[in-house]
């Protein structure tokens, strides 16, 4: 694998797992945001992944692609709102409910975890790449 290539997957890498710690985190901030009706909640997102190229690894044997991971989409839950009763509560309808996102703090707490180890694994990635670059321009200036 070139050095090109090695920067680009993991670059590309990072750019992902950026979006979908952006992406929880949204969900983690609207988690306990309260709408008056069932339509104003807030649904909770999520990050559609899919292959990428982002390169070509060349070999003796001949070449093939290197393949990496990119944004598909992002989507909308179709879980069915919190529904709670509180009259006094100053979002409550006529008949006291007041409507909240169906957002798993635990799930997306895990989400976010992995999200950033990902981008670590893709941030040492990177480093040893630029490391192994360094060390090979030290050994040719020899």
């Amino acid at each position: 694998m070139s050095f090109q290539g090695l920067y680009a997957l993991s670059s590309q890498s990072m750019f992902v797992q950026d979006v979908r710690i952006n992406t929880v985190a949204g969900n983690l901030v609207n988690a306990d945001v309260a709408a008056s009706s069932e339509n104003q909640v807030y649904q909770t997102q999520d990050v559609v992944l899919g292959p990428a190229r982002v390169g070509t690894l060349f070999s003796a044997s001949g070449s093939s692609a290197l393949f990496g991971v990119m944004v598909n989409e992002i989507i909308r839950s179709d879980k069915p709102v919190n529904v709670r009763y509180q009259p006094d509560h100053p979002m409550a309808d006529k008949d006291g409910r007041v409507f909240y996102p169906a957002i798993d703090r635990a799930e997306q707490m895990a989400n976010m975890m992995s999200a950033a180890r990902s981008f670590d694994t893709a941030v040492s990635l990177f480093s040893t790449g630029r490391q192994m670059q360094d060390r090979l321009i030290d050994l040719i200036n020899l």
